[in-house]
């Protein structure tokens, strides 16, 4: 029998956390992770590959200045389509980070990806992906950290490698994204390595976590 599969409800509390948007709080996270990974990633990259990181600032210009020498309408058929472009770029970003965090908890749940449940929350405006059992919260911190290692930290230390700005892009907003998942993370840090995660979603289209702490930590 899988570990997940034994859990049993006695001799554990429950505690219950509610994701809550709090978009002043995340921006000044945001901004802080940001001048974090500029200088951890950021300085090394760019003492690294200067020319690189100029030749791409030069190419942005050069097409800035392309688009803003069109016609009025042109102009703005161009910044549309680039701001679509972005949209459409943010939205596959959004979709693989969920299917990471779904393919580890699929991997680590008892009933493997039968238990994955991914969605949209239109009243927080947040995607998801849940367990629909529970998990082991050493598990479950596995897969809320599998995106940001994933898709931030390798292609930050690939693009340091081979120098290619897209990748450093990309791993720079990875991490960013990743704020939600950190911050339940540092609060699943302060439960006992022996306790238990169940999520899911409120009738009120709100994601509900419910931490099961032994009453005797192990």
């Amino acid at each position: 029998m899988r570990d997940n599969q034994a859990f049993s409800k006695e001799n554990y509390s429950v505690e219950e956390i509610r994701l809550e948007t709090n978009i002043k709080k995340e921006l000044v996270i945001a901004v802080g992770v940001l001048i974090v990974s500029a200088i951890i990633f950021g300085v090394p990259f760019y003492l690294i590959w200067q020319e690189t990181v100029h030749d791409f600032i030069n190419v942005m210009l050069a097409r800035r200045e392309v688009i803003f020498a069109m016609p009025l309408l042109e102009r703005i058929i161009a910044i549309a389509f680039q701001g679509a472009a972005i949209l459409a770029i943010i939205c596959i970003l959004t979709l693989v980070h969920e299917l990471v965090h779904g393919l580890i908890y699929g991997i680590l749940a008892g009933n493997k990806f039968k238990s994955i449940k991914m969605g949209f929350l239109l009243k927080s405006f947040t995607a998801y992906c849940i367990c629909k059992e529970e998990l082991k919260i050493n598990h479950s911190k596995i897969g809320l950290m599998a995106p940001l290692f994933l898709m931030g930290i390798v292609p930050l230390i690939l693009s340091i490698v081979i120098g290619n700005v897209v990748l450093f892009l990309l791993g720079i907003f990875t991490i960013i994204a990743s704020n939600g998942d950190m911050l339940i993370f540092l609060k699943f840090s302060t439960f006992p390595n022996d306790s238990w995660v169940y999520e899911t979603i409120t009738e009120d289209k709100e994601l509900l976590m419910s931490i099961y702490r032994p009453t005797k930590s192990k």
